[in-house]
């Protein structure tokens, strides 16, 4: 079995908050397998970032969830089975943008949904449009073959599922390795 990670970015909110609303969303939605014991809540002036707990289950559920909880912005980024990162990006319980870099991944028959709007992301964590925009592309055979990277100083490449910690220090956030 690959890796299944999500981690989100709650700016402008505080961890007493976050906390609360990990707490409730757990008890509201079982099917989650939130362990709120298990997830690390990392704190600092631009507002916290959670890490959840293995085996939590929830990629949509789960960033409108906490955003309705907390009525504000919630970024939930994941890697999907260690084979490609995306992300679902919610405001007051609304999801605003999504993106995966494998949108047929399921199946063509599957809809993805909208997918990367760089504007609104790079308007939300005041960066660059244009850097934003390098991550927010599909993914094809020849990114799987060879060495490019989105920008010159990323420490991964693009056809690597890490790519998201290089696209989370580009909105001002590290990961907590």
């Amino acid at each position: 079995m690959g890796l299944f990670l999500q981690t989100a970015i709650l700016p402008g909110c505080g961890e007493e908050k976050a906390r609360s609303a990990v707490s409730a969303l757990a008890q509201k939605d079982g099917s989650l397998e939130l362990d709120v014991s298990g997830c690390k809540f990392f704190s600092s002036s631009k507002g916290v970032q959670i890490l959840f707990n293995e085996n939590c289950a929830g990629y949509d559920s789960l960033s409108d969830g906490l955003s309705e909880l907390t009525a504000g912005p919630v970024m939930l980024l994941y890697i999907y089975d260690g084979d490609f990162w995306g992300y679902f990006f919610c405001d007051n319980g609304t999801e605003l943008d999504r993106f995966t870099p494998m949108p047929d991944y399921f199946g063509e028959d599957e809809d993805p949904g909208p997918s990367g709007n760089a504007a609104l992301i790079a308007e939300r964590f005041g960066v660059p449009e244009e850097v934003v925009a390098r991550y927010l592309v599909e993914w094809t055979d020849e990114d799987f073959e060879g060495e490019h990277r989105a920008c010159e100083d990323d420490e991964f490449y693009i056809g690597d599922c890490w790519q998201m910690v290089d696209f989370m220090a580009k909105l001002g956030w590290s990961y907590p390795w």
